[in-house]
């Protein structure tokens, strides 16, 4: 295996990859006299042949196999407390844990507890035993994992659920550190599709997350690369695991990886998505939970110049230009490998989970110091709060509403284009522009033709809706178009906001952009009439946000004249472009250098008024 070279240098721990069933006959043949212990779930060890692979160990080792076959898939304190019973009954010569991340922490933590004498509730927190009795020694359990994710064995944590109370609790002990891993990439073959993703991404996670953590950088001088080995590996082999569960080979790089991020975790510890989500057993599978929580916390991080640089170490990874950009294309890998959106999408996190979640966070001290960029405490709950509710909305998507000035062209009507086809090229990476607009439609066509209803019907909570009619609702000779300015005019706006809202969506108002339009005397003239004011009315009374986009233009124009403004719009020569062969003089639609004008005047008004809707877009230069 190319990365087996990489386990000969884990301090206090022997990873084996090549021939593991060897390893573990000549591991149980020097132990002292007693059964061997083997701790597992209550079927998966069986089904995917990880008994019959320690069984065949115990019988070479001339050993007798004592089972344990009762730890849940959260592994209750109850459960863990009979395993230590057992094992303080029958003094095994070895304890094994044959399964995934429940068997492996329920097996360190009994062990531990029966050799210490104290209760397990004793060992929550850190290093409790070690520093009570730094001299103390005591024999470690074996593990062989049957997933690939939660990196347990090669981890000094364990956690247990105590359902009495309904939470999850950390013992961090380096007593616990397993003495022996074993990898045998067959055993995880059985995994079902699922189950494969959740492990994967959990993986992926410990890695990521201890990558960035550049305030633990000193604590191994290998972890770093440990981290983005597990990357690369996990990018490269995680889809075809979950696509072929039988690809022995994305089977064998994914436990690898599984393994180093493990190791990468137990001396970088991971930060804010494992903070947000420990209490989210039973809602929400840990591994989805962590790397959809990822992105948010990625991002605050950002905050610290040493989290942006790092992040850049990623790109051959997860190309980008830009730290935005890095977690863009971890956030589309996800999306390939079928890990939902936006935790809305999730039914076991509701509302009043996440704001738990972030009142609970100031009880974590140490993990909000720790994390890449520290939180306050006292400000904890005001920061966890809103990086759950933007990992709870997922990026927003900016969906348009309006007429020909706004909406897409194809190519062969360049350089004519809408402000609101120029506005993606504003965007942050990953945040979707629908533009809805179309030539020649009014608030009344737009409705009349369903066109309205079709954009209800993409709308998400958390999105955005850019509305901007007028240019042909005021064409009072056109039934099909025309709404009187202070009665139909005003009473659709205020409909779609209404809709808007109701569907926890974003409206935001804008005038119409005015015709270029020049008296004899070369002095520029309106001609939308009071449509614009009314707009803003509209705007004052819902408490609705508006980008008077009708003064913006009426100041250029003004101020630039009517040579000046011949470039903001499509006005070219006889066989200039393609698609005008005789030529034209178009006042009403912009080309590619106004849209990008306009786009740029929509992003500085959301930011000068400081919008939500802001968010959504690059800083300007």
């Amino acid at each position: 295996m190319e990365d087996e070279a990489v386990f000969l240098h884990v301090p206090g721990e022997r990873v084996v990859t090549a021939d593991p069933l060897g390893a573990l006959v000549a591991e149980l043949r020097k132990r002292g006299p007693g059964g061997v212990l083997v701790c597992s779930g209550r079927r998966s060890a069986d089904a995917n042949g990880g008994i019959r692979f320690v069984g065949r160990a115990i019988e070479a080792a001339n050993r007798e196999m004592i089972r344990f076959a009762e730890i849940e898939a959260e592994p209750a304190l109850a459960t863990v407390e009979t395993l230590t019973r057992l094992i303080r009954r029958e003094k095994p010569a070895a304890v094994i844990a044959v399964g995934g991340g429940s068997a492996m922490d329920a097996a360190k933590a009994a062990y531990l507890a029966a050799q210490s004498g104290w209760k397990i509730a004793d060992h929550f927190g850190v290093n409790r035993w070690s520093e009570a009795c730094p001299e103390a020694n005591p024999d470690r359990v074996i593990c062989i994992p049957t997933t690939s994710g939660t990196g347990s064995e090669a981890t000094p944590y364990s956690n247990i659920v105590d359902f009495d109370l309904g939470v999850k609790k950390l013992i961090s002990e380096q007593f616990i550190v397993p003495e022996l891993a074993l990898l045998v990439p067959e055993l995880t073959e059985s995994m079902p599709e699922p189950v494969t993703r959740a492990t994967g991404c959990d993986a992926l996670a410990h890695a990521v997350e201890g990558f960035l953590n550049v305030g633990a950088d000193g604590s191994h001088p290998e972890a770093n690369d440990w981290a983005l080995r597990a990357i690369r590996l996990i990018a490269a082999n995680l889809p075809a695991a979950i696509a072929d569960g039988k690809n022995a080979a994305a089977r064998r790089n994914m436990a690898v990886a599984a393994t180093l991020a493990g190791m990468v975790i137990r001396f970088k510890p991971t930060g804010l998505p494992h903070l947000a989500s420990f209490s989210w057993f039973g809602r929400l599978e840990h591994g989805i939970a962590v790397a959809m929580l990822l992105p948010e916390c990625w991002r605050y991080y950002l905050g610290n110049p040493a989290v942006a640089e790092r992040t850049m170490l990623l790109t051959p990874v997860f190309p980008g230009k830009s730290p935005e950009e890095v977690i863009a294309s971890y956030r589309r890998f996800l999306d390939g490998i079928g890990v939902p959106a936006a935790l809305r999408d999730c039914p076991g996190i509701t509302p009043e989970l996440l704001a738990a979640t972030a009142k609970s966070g100031a009880q974590n001290r140490m993990k909000l110091e720790n994390a890449p960029r520290p939180v306050p405490v006292e400000d904890s709950e005001r920061i966890l709060a809103e990086i759950l509710r933007k990992a709870a909305a997922g990026l927003p998507v900016i969906h348009l509403a309006g007429d020909s000035t706004v909406s897409d062209y194809p190519p062969e009507q360049f350089p004519m284009t809408g402000w609101g086809q120029a506005l993606r090229d504003f965007c942050r990476p990953g945040v979707a522009v629908h533009n809805h607009a179309a030539p020649g439609r009014s608030t009344k066509s737009f409705r009349d033709e369903n066109r309205w209803q079709k954009l209800l019907e993409e709308l998400c909570p958390g999105d955005f809706v850019l509305i901007q009619f007028g240019h042909n609702d005021q064409k009072a000779d056109q039934p099909e178009l025309y709404a009187e300015v202070e009665t139909a005019y005003r009473a659709n706006l205020e409909t779609f906001l209404r809709e808007v809202r109701e569907r926890n969506a974003t409206p935001v108002l804008c005038t119409s952009v005015n015709r270029r339009r020049f008296d004899a005397a070369g002095e520029f003239y309106t001609t939308l009439g009071e449509y614009p004011r009314v707009v803003c009315e509209v705007g004052k009374a819902t408490g609705t946000a508006v980008i008077d986009l009708n003064a913006i233009t009426e100041k250029l124009f003004r101020s630039e004249g009517q040579a000046g403004t011949v470039r903001y719009f499509t006005i070219v020569k006889p066989g200039e472009y393609p698609g005008y062969p005789a030529g034209v003089e178009d006042n009403s639609h912009f080309s590619r250098f106004g849209a990008e004008w306009l786009a740029r005047e929509v992003v500085r008004q959301a930011k000068e008024q400081k919008l939500p809707l802001a968010e959504c877009f690059i800083n300007l230069n």
